[in-house]
């Protein structure tokens, strides 16, 4: 919902009654409200608008709690700090305050967990980085990578390119 100001998206942010819960009456119409942003273009038109791309949160996150990290604060690099990921078989509603935990996320692309973890149908899977990029990571993104793709300040560094990325041993820096 908070980002919403910041895509354009201020009239839909506005109508947004922060002082109850996103399932409150007074947000139902909120609730069925179709944001592209959120969906696929082969999403379904009818029914609940699931969004299938959600914030990874959680400690050494860009998103580990209740403040949020600024660009200066993600020291791991802006180039390899995930934001956003794409969700296989969500079933989140896209205005639900609800994200992917870094504590409960399977670190497989189209893992055996299709809803812990990013994924997409057509293989593969979309991520937002930190500068704003969005790319394509492969299935065959090593776990270690991924994981450390979702940290912000994690001291990993990370070279090469998808889907040849690799951790630097420490004692290589």
């Amino acid at each position: 919902m908070a980002l919403l100001p910041y895509v354009e998206q201020n009239g839909i942010y506005n109508s947004y009654n922060c002082s109850v819960p996103w399932d409150a009456v007074e947000n139902r119409t909120l609730r069925t409200t179709r944001v592209g942003l959120f969906l696929r273009p082969e999403d379904p038109k009818d029914g609940p608008p699931l969004t299938r791309f959600l914030a990874v949160v959680g400690p050494k996150t860009p998103f580990p709690g209740s403040r949020n990290l600024t660009f200066g604060d993600i020291t791991d690099g802006m180039a390899t700090t995930i934001a956003f990921g794409e969700v296989a078989e969500s079933d989140i509603s896209w205005a639900e305050p609800r994200d992917l935990r870094s504590d409960e996320m399977v670190y497989r692309i189209n893992g055996p967990s299709r809803k812990r973890g990013f994924g997409s149908p057509y293989g593969g899977t979309r991520v937002l980085i930190m500068n704003g990029m969005v790319r394509v990571l492969k299935d065959q993104t090593p776990p270690e990578v991924l994981r450390a793709l979702t940290t912000a300040a994690g001291g990993e560094v990370i070279e090469g390119e998808d889907p040849d990325w690799r951790l630097v041993e420490p004692e290589r820096r």
